[in-house]
């Protein structure tokens, strides 16, 4: 038995009906279904479809698991008791599933999760993750997030909103780093290890945040500045040398993942992504569609994460 819940936006407004449903419901030998309205948040018609046949499908997965230890115990093997490791490195969330670009390096360790959207040729490295949870997560072409490195879409003890993450093409991500709700990073820029970007803050185009770093709420660096320091404050324009020494970090990274996806292979679930781009596409869309509202919260948004806010 289970809730259709609202979706994250919340949205309410003519076309939508409420849903709830309890599905295979016993009743004597059979099985009804009964639909509830007026008491859950709302959902269009397929919206329902789709949530219903994602449960539909994990009841049906769980009990073909169920059979095969069934059968494993009759024949004397016990080896499914045993605290193997069943990690999932693409796991979807709900009916929203990540969506991954050709080339894509996952390592086995990793865990991308949720609705995050991972472009041609970027890497996201061993023990690094990305929770697509609470928001959406987009990681441009060629990006490298390294070992150990997390990507959060929460706020703490959701106080406000969740936040998109935006990462750019070309932007290397050190070991270690923590990205939180709302967080903007341009095309070419580079994160250095154990830093921290907090809420809302954002590094531009070409920019640098030294290791262990921490960028205050809402800050942002400029284009072609380094920044350091706890909290973060401006240190120097960056050389034309090191500007190409981010450029060809992000290359080299990319080059060095094609590497690693060779020698570790795809697991199921990343097959199963890249194989399926165009549907996962279009369930997207259904599960969050874009309204007039939303784009003029993009819009706002952006405009917030002007330089004007840094300081020196």
């Amino acid at each position: 038995m289970f809730g259709v819940r609202g979706n994250r936006r919340g949205r309410s407004g003519s076309g939508y009906q409420r849903f709830a449903v309890r599905i295979f419901e016993k009743a004597g030998r059979g099985f009804t279904v009964i639909i509830l309205g007026d008491e859950m948040a709302n959902h269009t018609l397929a919206q329902f479809v789709v949530l219903v046949r994602y449960e539909v499908g994990m009841w049906i997965r769980e009990t073909g698991l169920a059979l095969d230890r069934v059968g494993l115990r009759w024949q004397g093997q016990r080896y499914f008791a045993e605290a193997l490791s069943r990690h999932n490195n693409v796991l979807t969330l709900g009916a929203v599933r990540p969506l991954l670009g050709e080339k894509c390096f996952v390592a086995p360790s990793a865990a991308v999760h949720g609705e995050v959207t991972i472009a041609d040729g970027a890497s996201v490295w061993y023990s690094a993750t990305l929770r697509g949870d609470s928001d959406a997560i987009e990681v441009g072409s060629n990006t490298n997030i390294q070992d150990h490195a997390v990507v959060l879409t929460y706020r703490d003890y959701h106080i406000e909103k969740p936040g998109k993450v935006i990462i750019g093409d070309n932007v290397t991500i050190g070991h270690g780093a923590l990205i939180r709700a709302g967080v903007r990073i341009g095309d070419t820029a580079l994160i250095g290890m154990n830093a921290v970007l907090m809420e809302d803050s954002s590094v531009q185009r070409s920019a640098m945040l030294a290791a262990s770093a921490v960028l205050p709420k809402k800050a942002v660096v400029p284009e072609g500045e380094l920044w350091a320091g706890n909290p973060a404050k401006f240190m120097r324009n960056l050389t034309p040398d090191e500007l190409a020494s981010m450029a060809d970090s992000a290359s080299n990274y990319a080059k060095l993942a094609q590497t690693h996806r060779a020698a570790n292979g795809l697991s199921a679930d990343q097959v199963s992504a890249e194989a399926n781009r165009e549907g996962i596409a279009r369930m997207r869309d259904i599960m969050n569609p874009v309204e007039e509202s939303d784009s003029s919260a993009v819009v706002e948004q952006s405009q917030e994460h002007e330089p004007s806010t840094s300081t020196r």
